[in-house]
Formats: structure tokens, C-alpha cells, sequence
């Protein structure tokens, strides 16, 4: 029998490197568990600030309360677990800064959003009470429309921390269970985060690459067209001067076929028409003549605006019609 070299078991664990892996690891560490406190005490400042929002907050249709101005956090809960919310918003913020992670709350448009920023990709995060809805039942003595539902909502005290990361194929929340509740789920929220942050940044950097690549592809088309233009412009003046040239030879051509005809008449003489008109037309072909002043023809119609209306006032002004 063929002997092989044993394996040892280290050398079948392949430790996963990057951000994500790394950041599981710090979280499994015992120091850094995040605990939740009791009570609020020495909140952080956008906690602090959002409290005092939320005493103030009047109530909507499903109960959650909706503070008045802006620069508070971003939540959907009721009266019954704002304050847990709050603590649970002020361990996180303090454990995202404790990684060297910023929180700032953003005014939208409709609301605020509680933005962390990690390695430059910013995050949003919300906490929200699960509210149920339930169909009211009719009351047979209302003049009620048969399509027209109503219900009644029955807050749950159950939270959800959500991400905002949809479509990024990482996970967006961590909700109370039978077993365990947010509070208990905020380390495994900080690798959500930085799994997000790094959907985020390959998002973008994708992003940009195709940015480069469209920037890219639009100078090429530039300067494809750039080349177009310049070469529609050389065209154009070689046709300008191909015909000033060859108006100029039929011109010679005619004048002296008239003059040969005109002297066997006895047409010529001085102060005869016919005189004056050939003199005319050699002098007309000597002008117009190209070759009498060699140089590089220039486009008659530098801006590309090429017509029939363009050729004829260009000719006009060589020939001085």
C-alpha cells in the first residue's frame, strides 16, 4: 500500500480575509459585546436631541409617533417602545463611533435618516415597531360603501432595526423573535453594516468604471466626429476649388473659341461689345484661376451647416457674380 503524507487539520482551514470576515471576527470577541442599557443616561447627543422631539410628537393613524422639526433619528414606533427604541438607537450609535464609524442624522425630504458612515460609504439605519392591521368590522347600521375597507391597528412592541440596503444582496434587519430580541443583535449589525459598506463601494466603484468607460467612449465618439468634420470640411474645399478651377479653364476655353470667332466675323475692335465681355471673362478666369496663388483651400462652410443655399453664396462670392 501507497503511503501519504498526513494533513493536518490546520492546514485545511483557510482563514477568509477582508473586510467582512475581519469585522466578524472583532465582533466575537468578548470585549467588544454590545450591551444595551436599563436606563438612559448620558445619552449621545442625537439621542438626546431626538427624545426631546419625541415628547413633543403627536401620533398617526397607526400610532407611531411623528416628531415635529427637524434632527431626529430615524424611527417608526409608538409611545409604549419609543423609550426602548432610544436605548437601543444610543448603545448603537456609541458602539458604530466606538469602531470609528460617524452617525449623523440627514433631513430628507419627508423625514430624517439616520446615516452611519463606514470607510466612506454611508448606511442608513432605522428602528421600527411592527404594527398590525386589522379589518374593522362593519357596523350594519352605517351607511357604509361595500368597497370601502376600514381597520384598526394594534401595536406590537416587537422592534426591527433596519438597513437601508436593499438590493445589495446582504442582510437589511435584525427583528425581536421568540428566542432573542434587537438588543441582542447589535454585533451582528455591525458586520450588516460594514457587509453593506462593501455592496455599496462595489456598487460604486462599478459605477464609476462605467461612468469612465461612457466618458471614454464619448471622447472616442468626439473625436471620431472631430475627424468627420475635418475631413467633410477638406472634402468641401477641394469641391469648391475643383470648381473655381474648372469654370476658369472652360472660361479660357470659351473666351478664346469666341475670339477666334468673333475675329473671322469681324466682330473685335476697339469699343465693340464682344471686345469688352471676352476681356472680361479672361480677366474673370485669371481671378478665380487657384493656381495663380497656390495656397490651401479653405472650407467654404466651416460650421458643418452644408447646403445648396451655402455652395451658391459661396460660389457667388468667389466668382463675384
Amino acid at each position: 500500500l501507497h503511503s501519504f503524507p498526513t494533513r493536518r487539520s490546520s492546514d485545511l482551514h483557510i482563514v477568509a480575509r477582508g473586510p467582512v470576515p475581519d469585522q466578524k471576527r472583532y465582533e466575537a470577541v468578548p470585549e467588544h459585546r454590545i450591551f444595551v442599557a436599563e436606563t438612559l443616561s448620558n445619552p449621545h447627543k442625537l439621542v438626546a436631541t431626538s427624545v426631546l422631539l419625541l415628547r413633543s410628537a403627536k401620533t398617526n393613524e397607526q400610532h407611531r409617533l411623528v416628531p415635529r422639526g427637524s434632527r431626529c433619528l430615524a424611527l417608526a414606533v409608538t409611545l409604549g417602545t419609543a423609550d426602548r427604541a432610544m436605548l437601543v438607537f444610543d448603545a448603537l450609535i456609541k458602539a458604530c463611533e466606538a469602531r470609528g464609524w460617524s452617525v449623523d442624522v440627514k433631513d430628507d425630504e419627508n423625514s430624517s435618516i439616520t446615516a452611519v458612515s463606514v470607510d466612506a460609504e454611508v448606511v442608513g439605519v432605522c428602528i421600527e415597531e411592527l404594527v398590525t392591521r386589522l379589518e374593522r368590522r362593519p357596523d350594519p347600521k352605517a351607511n357604509r360603501s361595500y368597497y370601502h375597507k376600514e381597520y384598526d391597528y394594534l401595536p406590537t412592541g416587537r422592534l426591527t432595526v433596519r438597513l437601508d440596503a436593499s438590493y445589495l444582496g446582504v442582510r437589511q434587519s435584525w427583528s425581536d423573535g421568540a428566542k432573542q430580541r434587537v438588543e441582542e443583535c447589535l454585533n451582528d449589525l455591525m458586520v450588516g453594516l460594514v457587509a453593506a459598506a462593501e455592496a455599496l463601494k462595489a456598487r460604486r466603484l462599478e459605477r464609476e468604471a462605467r461612468e469612465r468607460e461612457y466618458r471614454a467612449e464619448e471622447e472616442r465618439r468626439r473625436l471620431a466626429e472631430r475627424r468627420r468634420q475635418e475631413e467633410a470640411g477638406r472634402v468641401r474645399a477641394l469641391k469648391a476649388d475643383l470648381n473655381a478651377w474648372r469654370i476658369c479653364r472652360a472660361a479660357r476655353e470659351y473666351a478664346s473659341a469666341m475670339r477666334e470667332a468673333a475675329n473671322t466675323a469681324g466682330l473685335l475692335g476697339d469699343g465693340a461689345p464682344l471686345t469688352g465681355w471676352l476681356g472680361w471673362v479672361e480677366t474673370y478666369a485669371d481671378r478665380i484661376d487657384p493656381t495663380r496663388s497656390p495656397r490651401v483651400p479653405r472650407d467654404p462652410d466651416p460650421h458643418g451647416a452644408h447646403s445648396y443655399r451655402a455652395d451658391r453664396e459661396h460660389n457667388d462670392q468667389r466668382m463675384d457674380w
